[in-house]
């Protein structure tokens, strides 16, 4: 359509699309409605980008992580292994548009737990992905929303 996407925000389920989500992982489905929105111009839109950045950012994000949370959704995350755990819950609530949430998981707030194996997961640990998980192909994380934050 001749869309230029770095000036356009689309919208699917209430949610900004991230530009990385493949289609089954944004849970676009036949006949889905996704609103597009112009932005050029809009103050705070977000700033012109070449749209090779987002190449690069998928060369290196090659480890997937998913989250499932207590209301039986799963969103796939993708990134670099060397990245720190910390970060991928981060990219994880900047998917679902959370991200305002990051600061007050970083100070202690207990609404949201991420769970491994047993284990909570805080958003500021340093571990790297690659050993965290030692199967890569176990590598999900249980995300108990103890105050129904994710839907709100």
């Amino acid at each position: 359509m001749g869309l230029k996407y770095k000036s356009h925000k689309f919208i699917f389920n209430a949610k900004g699309l991230a530009p990385t989500l493949r289609v089954a992982e944004a849970g676009i489905t036949n006949m889905s409605r996704i609103f597009v929105i112009e932005t050029s111009g809009i103050k705070g839109a977000p700033g012109k980008q070449s749209d090779s950045d987002d190449e690069n950012d998928k060369k290196e994000e090659t480890f997937r992580i998913v989250f499932k949370d207590t209301r039986g959704s799963r969103t796939n995350i993708f990134v670099n292994p060397e990245h720190s755990i910390g970060t991928a819950i981060k990219k994880y609530l900047v998917r679902i548009d959370r991200a305002e949430l990051i600061s007050s998981l970083s100070e202690g707030n207990n609404k949201l737990a991420f769970l491994f194996n047993g284990k909570l997961i805080k958003i500021n640990d340093k571990t790297k992905v690659k050993d965290f998980f030692i199967d890569s192909n176990n590598a999900s994380i249980l995300v108990n929303d103890v105050t129904a934050l994710i839907g709100a």
